[in-house]
């Protein structure tokens, strides 16, 4: 099943922490390397940087039921990236994670982006399934793995294809929340 993803405006932030609010304990613990509470989690949305922080979203009826979080790396060259994702867990094995996870490589590789990097701890297996899927090369050390993978140089077509995306989103989106003329109660 194929999801419309788009980017979430810093406008939609608490809806990307309803959703990760929504992340139960364990999913939590896989999604962010550790136990983390509400606070927490509010602490880190409230946190992100709109210069170097983007929210990639599957956004169903203005809810957020899975996102992929691309932070640009700390270094001088910014020439690296690291993609956390989260989907809600009744939308889980429908192939959102993978859908993210390509999205987010277009948006980096558009973006001028050469390595992109995951972190995640050896018990989660559904992450070391989609990094290997994208081609990752993946190491474990001391129960966390890092997959890394270069990424090639943005063609046109890229660039239009991540475009098309984004806003076939958008008015995906805007459709569903329109009711058509003729289902409107008319009152005299």
């Amino acid at each position: 099943m194929n999801r419309s993803i788009r980017t979430l405006t810093p406008a939609e932030r608490p809806a990307y922490a309803a959703h990760l609010l929504r992340l139960d304990v364990e999913a939590r613990r896989l999604r962010f390397g550790l136990f983390i509470d509400d606070d927490a989690v509010r602490r880190h949305v409230a946190g992100l940087d709109p210069h170097s922080d983007r929210i990639l979203a599957v956004v169903d009826g203005g809810k957020v039921i899975a996102a992929a979080h691309i932070a640009r790396a700390a270094q001088a060259d910014a020439s690296a990236v690291e993609f956390a994702f989260s989907v809600d867990s009744d939308c889980r094995s429908q192939g959102l994670g993978r859908q993210l996870f390509e999205q987010a490589l277009a948006w980096a590789r558009n973006r001028g982006v050469r390595e992109a990097c995951v972190y995640f701890l050896t018990d989660n297996h559904a992450m070391r399934r989609l990094a290997r899927q994208v081609g990752m090369a993946i190491t474990c050390e001391a129960g966390e793995c890092t997959g890394t993978l270069m990424l090639a140089p943005a063609t046109p077509f890229s660039v239009i294809r991540e475009v098309a995306a984004e806003r076939w989103a958008i008015w995906e989106e805007h459709r569903g929340r329109r009711r058509p003329r003729f289902l409107v109660a008319r009152t005299a």
